[in-house]
C-alpha cells in the first residue's frame, strides 16, 4: 500500500519503483526536493488573497451605485460620478493614507506603511494590485460614457471622474511607494 504524500510538508520524499528502466541503486535512495512555502504574515491585508475577496469588492462598489440610482433617484451617469467620488474618498483614506495595522499581535512591524504597501508585501504589479489599480479606472470608464447617461458634452463631469481616477493611480505606481509628498503623511520617524 503506498503512502500518499503529506500536502502540508515543506519536504517531499519520492522514491524510484524498483521496475523503473535505469532505477538500479537509486530506488533504494529516497530522492528529496524542498518546495519553499510563502506565506503572508500580515493579517491587515491578507483576506485580499482569499477568493472571494475581489467579489465582494465589486458587490461593494455596486451596491454604493445601487443606493444612489435605484434609492435617491439620481440618473445612471451621475449615480456612477457619486460612486466614483465615494470610492475614491473611502480608497485614498484607507489605501493610501491611514498607516499601521489594527492587529496588535505584529509589534510595530506595518506601523509606517499605508494598506496599500502592505499588500503583498510590497511586490508591485501582482494580481491583487492590478485589479484594485483596474477599478478606479473602470469606475472612471462608467462614470465619463455617454452610454450610462452622462451628456457627452458635460466635460465638467469627465474631468472630475478623470482626476480622481488619476488621483488614485498616481498613488498606486511602484514609484510612490513609501513615498510622502510635501511631507504630508509622514508621521515620526521609527530608528
Amino acid at each position: 500500500m503506498a503512502a500518499r504524500p503529506r500536502k502540508n510538508s515543506l519536504t517531499v520524499v519520492q522514491r524510484e519503483r524498483e521496475g523503473t528502466p535505469g532505477a538500479g541503486d537509486a530506488a533504494a535512495k529516497p530522492t528529496h526536493r524542498r518546495d519553499v512555502s510563502t506565506c503572508n504574515t500580515n493579517l491587515n491585508v491578507n483576506w485580499m488573497d482569499y477568493s472571494g475577496a475581489w467579489s465582494f469588492y465589486l458587490l461593494a462598489v455596486i451596491m454604493v451605485w445601487f443606493c444612489f440610482f435605484v434609492l435617491d433617484g439620481f440618473r445612471s451617469g451621475t449615480a456612477w460620478t457619486y460612486t466614483n467620488m465615494v470610492h475614491f474618498l473611502i480608497t485614498f483614506y484607507l489605501f493610501h493614507w491611514k498607516k499601521g495595522s489594527p492587529i496588535n499581535a505584529d509589534q510595530g512591524q506595518f506601523d509606517d506603511l499605508t494598506f496599500w504597501e502592505q499588500i503583498d508585501d510590497g511586490v508591485h504589479w501582482t494580481n491583487t494590485k492590478k485589479f484594485l489599480a483596474g477599478v478606479p479606472i473602470g469606475l472612471c470608464l462608467l462614470a465619463s460614457n455617454p452610454y450610462t447617461g452622462v451628456a457627452a458634452e458635460d466635460g465638467a463631469v469627465q474631468l472630475f471622474n478623470t482626476a480622481l481616477a488619476l488621483l488614485l493611480l498616481v498613488a498606486k505606481v511602484p514609484e510612490m511607494h513609501k513615498v510622502r509628498l510635501f511631507g504630508i503623511n509622514r508621521g515620526i520617524p521609527t530608528q
